[in-house]
Formats: structure tokens, sequence, C-alpha cells
């Protein structure tokens, strides 16, 4: 078994590498990558508010070094990777520091949990979030943001162009590239399959035609908050007769979340077949 996306307390993970790994090969698991949420400008914004999220730079070269002393110690393959969460202002800037430890990293995942307000909003907790922050994609927000954008088919629009707008931009970075949960919101109620299916179906083509793999990630199916994957399967399916690769993905932030996970790996592989 091989899963392509868990996480450590180097970002928002919930146990280390090393105890990661552990689990992984008790499990039954021969390869695990390790996909840290990777954005210099947010992990900043991080540090101010102590949620932290994203991996900090001055953390990255332990990171790939217990990421090696991982895989020696416990003689399963341990992949060293970010996920990538894309924010148009800061893609120069992105790019720049991505670039630098390139030569060290595995893989790459793409992922968009952000998108930009159109003005202030004001949360039910009375904070205020300003215009242009980019903001987690969810709940209230997801609702915000199909009234500032006028409808929830604008806003999966404007989520499909930042992963279009990123596959482009890093193309060519890492030959071993994916989609992360698409679509990142697919378990919130407002999500609406029928009116997401083009757009969808338009994105896949995108990311054929970039030579990206696509994961089908068991996040909320792994939670019990939702019936589906993401992408939906009918879309994984889809993807496969368009020729593309699929990549497992727990994403996992904890021990218990491997141990949940691996019930569920079966249904990726009757999905490949």
């Amino acid at each position: 078994m091989k899963d392509n996306h868990i996480h450590s307390t180097f970002s928002d993970g919930k146990a280390s590498i090393d105890e990661m790994v552990e689990a992984a090969k008790a499990l039954g698991y021969e390869e695990v990558v390790f996909a840290e949420h990777f954005n210099p400008f947010l992990a900043e914004i991080n540090r101010k508010t102590g949620y932290k999220m994203h991996i900090f730079p001055e953390e990255i070269e332990s990171y790939f070094l217990e990421c090696e002393m991982a895989e020696q110690k416990h003689q399963i393959r341990v992949l060293k990777g970010f996920e990538v969460s894309w924010i148009s202002h800061q893609s120069e800037e992105t790019k720049e520091a991505l670039a630098r430890y390139m030569p060290s990293l595995d893989m790459i995942l793409i992922s968009a949990h952000h998108l930009e307000l159109l003005k202030d909003f004001k949360r039910t907790n009375g904070t205020v979030e300003k215009q242009g922050y980019s903001m987690y994609l969810g709940g209230e927000v997801l609702k915000e943001m199909i009234r500032q954008y006028d409808g929830f088919t604008n806003v999966l629009e404007v989520y499909a162009e930042k992963l279009k707008e990123a596959m482009v931009h890093l193309n060519g970075f890492c030959q071993n590239t994916g989609v992360a949960h698409l679509v990142v919101f697919s378990n919130d109620p407002c999500y609406n399959q029928e009116a997401a299916s083009p757009i969808i179906r338009d994105l896949l083509s995108d990311i054929k035609g970039n030579g990206f793999f696509l994961e089908v990630n068991f996040h909320y199916y792994r939670k019990g908050t939702s019936v589906e994957t993401r992408p939906y399967l009918e879309d994984a399916v889809h993807f496969l007769r368009l020729g593309g690769s699929l990549a497992f993905a727990s994403d996992a932030h904890s021990v218990e979340d491997l141990n949940v996970t691996t019930k569920h790996y079966p249904i990726f592989e009757r999905l490949r077949k």
C-alpha cells in the first residue's frame, strides 16, 4: 500500500514524522508521502495568529532530515512533499521559495484552500475579515463567498481558475506533481454537484493535459462527515477514462487517521481496476 498524502506536526498534523511512519509500517504500508502545507506568506500569518497550518521556512531542512531518518529506521519508503497552498498575489514569491527546495523534494501537491474576499466580511463571532484577504473555504465563509461572487457557480469557476493558474506556474517544477482534494469544499451543504459537474470535468481535462496526477482524498470519507471522496468517485473514474493517473490519499493528520483509512484502500484499488 502507498499513501500519497499525510501530515505531521511540521504543518497541522498531530503526530511526529517518526510516529506516523512507525504506524504506517505496522499497518502494512510500503510507502508514504508527507505533504506538509507550504506557503511562506501564509506561514507568517500562522506565526502571528498562533494557529499553525503551514510549515515554517526555518523548519524545512529538519523536515527533510526527519523523513530520511524515519525511512532508514522503519525500512519503508518515506517521500518528502509539499502541499502548495496557491494564492495568486503570492505566485512569484511562492515559486521562488519552492525552487530553493526542489533538489530535496519528491512530490508537489497543488491545492486551493483560499479565495479572495471582494469586501470586508464580519463573522458571527464578531471577527472582521478584510477585503482581499485570502480565506479558507467552508461554512459561513463559503456562504459569504457565494453571496459576494453572486452564486455558487461563480465561486467554483474562480476556484477552478486558481487551480489552472497554479498548474501553469508549477508545471515543470517537479515530475511527480498532482492536484489535491478536488473540490476542497465539496462536503459543504452549499455544494451543488449538478452545477459543479461541467466545471469539474473541464478542470480534469486541464489536469490531464498538464501531465499531473489526481489524488483521491478520503479525508471526509474517513471522518464520517461525507459518503464521498474528493473528488467524487464518478469524477475519478472520468479522469481514468481520460488516461489520467490516480493516487490514494488519506490526508491523515494523526496515527488514528491512518488506521481508519486503511480500511478504505480496497475502494481505491477497485476504482483503479
